[in-house]
């Protein structure tokens, strides 16, 4: 049986704990938002926010932008949630949606203390020409992309499932008017050496595409890239393509090309 005495400093201890608890949970809860903000950009160092109000577990900024390559591309508003309970379990993840015009993406990210990162659910939908810098020739159309599960250590990919999508693609080569492709489909897993593999076929207009390609991070650049398939000339498809298929595709049957590069 406890005594009086004892039941008393029992009670007084769970005071002294509820009290600690909560003088904790109200300064915890009100960590401002540039924490996360630098929890954002030191796990995605690309990555940069202006603006920023809130709290480390819900916060926003006014507008973001990521570098890529020579130029930057604006994200316009960026919201994020922080998982309390994925702290708990030593790998930090938020849930983020960012909205500019024409332009959206949402998804979740965490972040191992090994440094691994792990994507689930993202979804993105842009325009092409925001990533135009980027692409070899100038391109238009609508680009969707689907992250179902991917997981990053340093620059290699080491697990990927995807999807991506060009809807009404055009490209304009130097000094040609504007060439009308249609719709493309890709789906997107892990390769060898921490590298991309991507299924590529036509959805839509006057090429019939089924190509493998594949990216390594650790090959020259030239060499990084291959991409090997056949390409069907359909109603309506371009001489210039045709003749540049001559060049580099071997004829497998009347307007069906081998191409491997």
């Amino acid at each position: 049986m406890f005594s009086n005495t004892e039941h008393a400093k029992s009670h007084k201890s769970l005071v002294i704990a509820t009290l600690v608890l909560y003088f904790l949970f109200l300064v915890l809860s009100r960590i401002p938002a540039v924490w996360g903000a630098w929890f954002i950009h030191s796990v995605a160092p690309q990555l940069w926010l202006t603006g920023v109000s809130g709290t480390i577990w819900e916060g926003s900024a006014k507008g973001s932008q990521i570098d890529l390559g020579p130029s930057p591309l604006a994200l316009g508003e960026f919201k994020w949630k922080l998982k309390p309970l994925s702290i708990l379990m030593l790998s930090p993840c938020l849930h983020f949606e960012t909205s500019v015009s024409g332009q959206m993406a949402s998804g979740e990210v965490c972040h191992s203390l090994v440094g691994t990162i792990t994507l689930n659910d993202i979804n993105i939908d842009a325009p092409v020409d925001a990533v135009s810098h980027l692409l070899p020739i100038e391109s238009r159309g609508q680009m969707s992309l689907q992250v179902i599960e991917a997981t990053i250590n340093g620059n290699e990919i080491d697990a990927l499932d995807a999807r991506l999508s060009w809807q009404n693609a055009r490209v304009k080569p130097d000094g040609q008017p504007w060439l009308i492709l249609g719709a493309y489909a890709a789906t997107l897993t892990g390769g060898d050496q921490g590298g991309i593999n991507a299924k590529v076929l036509d959805l839509q207009g006057a090429y019939g595409i089924d190509l493998d390609a594949k990216w390594s991070p650790k090959k020259p650049l030239n060499d990084s890239v291959s991409i090997e398939g056949t390409v069907a000339l359909k109603e309506g498809a371009s001489d210039m393509v045709k003749q540049a298929l001559d060049l580099i595709g071997e004829v497998l049957s009347d307007g069906v090309y081998k191409v491997q590069w």
